[in-house]
């Protein structure tokens, strides 16, 4: 960076965005292409590409490495997860706009709404989601209309699961 400022070396310049930012970003693309199992389209291929791009620009800075991570992937139109543990304030922003797809959906009623509600807090005060999924499973059972019976209810608590109301199952065989 120096080189540019003071020597107007562009050619150092161009080498090191190339060496420390676009080569680990195709490396970083070619990786999770050979991983991920599935056959990447030159589309898929590009959109990982803008996103390692991004994440290598502002790799050092932990925070806002995470936060530009999650707003690219929105850019790209993806949904913002990970196999890792996200950062707190990532995972809020991820469980409010559940929240947020929760309320303006004609598909979900007060305990899906509930549910994305209690995930929220549980990420402010560090209690299980697995709980108070397990309750709001609960919930959904005794307050909708489900033709579940207790062995479905006890399965989808202990699976960690969401039960389907009528509607939901109704949909899921057509």
């Amino acid at each position: 960076m120096y080189g540019l400022k003071d020597q107007r070396n562009y050619g150092q310049f161009v080498r090191m965005i190339w060496g420390t930012i676009v080569i680990p970003a195709l490396g970083m693309m070619a990786y999770k292409a050979m991983t991920n199992g599935d056959d990447d389209s030159p589309e898929d291929l590009v959109k990982s590409f803008v996103e390692e791009l991004a994440s290598q620009s502002i790799m050092g800075v932990p925070l806002v490495r995470d936060v530009a991570n999650m707003t690219m992937r929105n850019i790209l139109g993806e949904k913002s997860f990970g196999k890792t543990n996200p950062v707190i304030a990532t995972s809020i922003m991820d469980k409010l706009q559940d929240m947020y797809t929760a309320i303006t959906s004609k598909n979900k009623d007060a305990t899906d709404i509930g549910r994305n509600l209690s995930q929220i807090s549980n990420r402010i005060i560090g209690f299980s989601d697995t709980i108070t999924d397990g309750l709001w499973t609960l919930s959904k059972f005794v307050l909708t209309d489900t033709d579940a019976k207790l062995e479905d209810v006890i399965m989808s608590i202990i699976l960690d699961k969401k039960l389907k109301d009528k509607k939901s199952k109704k949909k899921d065989k057509h």
